[in-house]
């Protein structure tokens, strides 16, 4: 009997790879991207929140050399940093976190530029500069707020119909970020006037705030609602600035909610008989297998990779399901219907969708069981086939269904065709 040589230990490996990887990047002096802690001669962190309404929560930062930049996507519309003179560009999808490691070529006194390049991003201001600073400076530079875990949720105020806050008091820490919440149907509006803030928060809306970084702990300042009668009514309060703290949870990481939350999707995954002959399978797997804009869409919306499959059928027919968990937590109603459009556009990426704007889908009844439903039409780019898209919220299940069709399902086309395939698929499930 052949006796195999031992293996090391996978986390010993791992070590020695990670070393491995940091060598080579400092040898050649080449920046360092990771999405885990990484120290240098136990330099502190630096964070960099991107914010929507394409802001960056610093546009200055001090860095050392081989000095961590943790960059955190703190709104729901993707962004990317790019630090053109290090090589740099990375796309950071709502809620997810980066890290940068300054290259150790880099001399105190030099500046770089960063910005995000989505869009017309940086031209709205979201662009900054990094001074190179020596490793004394930046042990002993004051970063307001930036103990505050990057990847937390942070804290949030919910704005209630009964002209109430979910809390009178907060407190805050400089360069946090306050996560405003409206939670019924009535509008409301969030204002410090010291702060030069007046947000307008719809129902079911969130705005995150940033508390400015400049202000010291022990300074208190008035929120309320600038609606006329809302503050008399009692919609007002007090921020306590304080200092920093890292005792908030991480959002997304391991051991989170977010992170172990998983539904039973297989249940709404169907088998090839149920499209008829001459259909077969031709890829199954999660839905990362067949979106490749998967970094794009929120996981903390959609916290499981679900599972994906596509069929092609006769004269060229083809068909998607993606069946992903929701997170059943408190999640705005606009981020979740924003995780959902993402996905739908992923899936219809090729579609010449210009017919949509004649046709009329809002009036067709939800296939039973759906507790919400969008639709869409167009043409499939490629073949010039007609298809259709329904997406399909699942009562009581945590679920979202998402079906394309490109061609003929048992004679249907269109959005018909894909409300075929939910319907079966619920009305087989029973649910």
């Amino acid at each position: 009997m052949t006796t195999l040589p031992r293996l090391p230990h996978p986390t010993a490996l791992a070590g020695l790879l990670a070393a491995l990887v940091l060598l080579v990047a400092s040898f050649f002096g080449l920046p360092s991207i990771t999405t885990s802690t990484q120290a240098a001669d136990e330099l502190p962190v630096v964070y960099l929140d991107a914010i929507d309404e394409a802001r960056w929560s610093v546009s200055e930062l001090s860095v050392a050399p081989g000095q961590t930049i943790r960059i955190t996507n703190r709104g729901v519309t993707s962004h990317t940093v790019v630090i053109p003179d290090w090589g740099v560009r990375i796309e950071i999808s709502a809620f997810q976190s980066a890290d940068v490691v300054a290259p150790n070529t880099v001399a105190p006194g030099e500046t770089y530029e960063f910005y995000c390049d989505v869009a017309d991003h940086a031209q709205r201001g979201q662009s900054g500069t990094i001074e190179i600073v020596t490793a004394d400076e930046a042990k002993g530079i004051r970063r307001p707020g930036q103990p505050v875990s990057p990847a937390s949720p942070g804290v949030t105020l919910d704005m209630r119909d009964d002209l109430t806050w979910s809390t009178g008091e907060l407190s805050l820490a400089p360069g946090q970020i306050l996560q405003v919440r409206n939670t019924g149907v009535i509008e409301h509006h969030f204002v410090v006037d010291e702060w030069g803030i007046n947000e307008t928060v719809s129902a079911g809306e969130v705005r995150l705030v940033l508390v400015p970084p400049e202000l010291e702990p022990g300074e208190t300042f008035t929120f309320y609602c600038s609606i006329p009668g809302h503050r008399a009514a009692g919609m007002s309060g007090t921020i306590i600035i304080v200092e920093g703290t890292d005792a908030l949870p991480a959002l997304g990481g391991p051991g989170s909610a977010a992170a172990m939350r998983t539904a039973d999707v297989e249940q709404f995954v169907p088998d090839v008989a149920m499209f008829g002959e001459g259909w077969s399978e031709v890829r199954a797997g999660n839905v990362r297998s067949i979106v490749p804009q998967w970094s794009q869409i929120n996981v903390t919306v959609f916290p499981g990779d679900g599972i994906g499959v596509v069929f092609v059928g006769p004269s060229g027919s083809r068909a998607a399901v993606a069946v992903l968990p929701l997170q059943t937590s408190a999640i705005p109603t606009n981020q979740v219907d924003k995780a959902i459009d993402d996905m739908q556009f992923a899936l219809m990426d090729e579609w010449n969708a210009n017919s949509t704007s004649s046709v009329n889908l809002s009036n067709v009844p939800p296939p039973p069981g759906c507790s919400k439903v969008q639709r869409a039409i167009g043409i499939a780019g490629m073949n010039t086939l007609p298809a259709g898209m329904t997406v399909c919220q699942v009562r009581n299940a945590n679920v979202a269904i998402f079906v394309t069709v490109e061609g003929e399902v048992g004679g249907r086309t269109g959005p018909e065709a894909s409300d075929w395939v939910v319907t079966t698929l619920l009305d087989k499930f029973g649910s």
